[in-house]
């Protein structure tokens, strides 16, 4: 019984792999094959990793630690003028 399931997962795994790549005309060879496949493995290999598209997390910049004068402070009105 273990067997035919092992065998049955062996041919899914075949099949998906036939998938990945398909030859629509022609007929080439077992080293033009491998060439082919080689090179798209390199490809997808060296890829960029992609960008981080998160903002930047300012929480710990050290502008942040320089006082300002906050919108309701009794000292904004005069650090207005001064600007």
């Amino acid at each position: 019984m273990s067997e035919n399931t092992t065998e049955a997962t062996d041919a899914q795994a075949v099949q998906e792999v036939q998938a990945a790549i398909r030859v629509v005309k022609g007929n080439p060879s077992d080293q033009e094959i491998a060439a082919l496949v080689t090179v798209l493995a390199a490809a997808a290999g060296s890829s960029t990793p992609p960008a981080d598209t998160r903002p930047r997390e300012l929480w710990g910049t050290p502008a942040s630690m320089h006082r300002t004068f906050g919108p309701f402070s009794p000292y904004s009105y005069a650090a207005s003028q001064r600007y």
